[in-house]
């Protein structure tokens, strides 16, 4: 568990900081947050699951530079484990939202 924690972290820095990389060479860009939206079960039966990817995705950020960090915004969706909610929560996070990237 712990490993599978700590690969997600990783990850999620890489996409992080490759979509900040991204926006800094657009400049009409860089004063507007880096929305990221995330999917995950925070209720229903595997609501432990999606309290660790909460934890890995804080955790991730929390290992940022500060300058990189301030330009982040997280948004999170609870999909309840229904791969239907999953869908709908995509959508409103890519239409409503407008994030740049998604992880579930």
């Amino acid at each position: 568990m712990k490993k599978t924690f700590t690969i997600a972290a990783i990850i999620f820095v890489v996409i992080i900081l490759g979509l900040y990389f991204v926006n800094k060479n657009q400049k009409n860009i860089t004063s507007q947050p880096i929305k990221i939206g995330v999917i995950l079960p925070l209720t229903g039966p595997a609501q432990s699951a999606g309290e660790a990817g909460r934890k890995s995705v804080e955790l991730a950020i929390s290992n940022l530079p500060e300058n990189i960090r301030k330009n982040i915004q997280i948004v999170y969706e609870d999909d309840q484990s229904d791969t239907k909610l999953t869908v709908t929560a995509a959508q409103k996070l890519i239409e409503v939202d407008k994030v740049k990237s998604l992880i579930t």
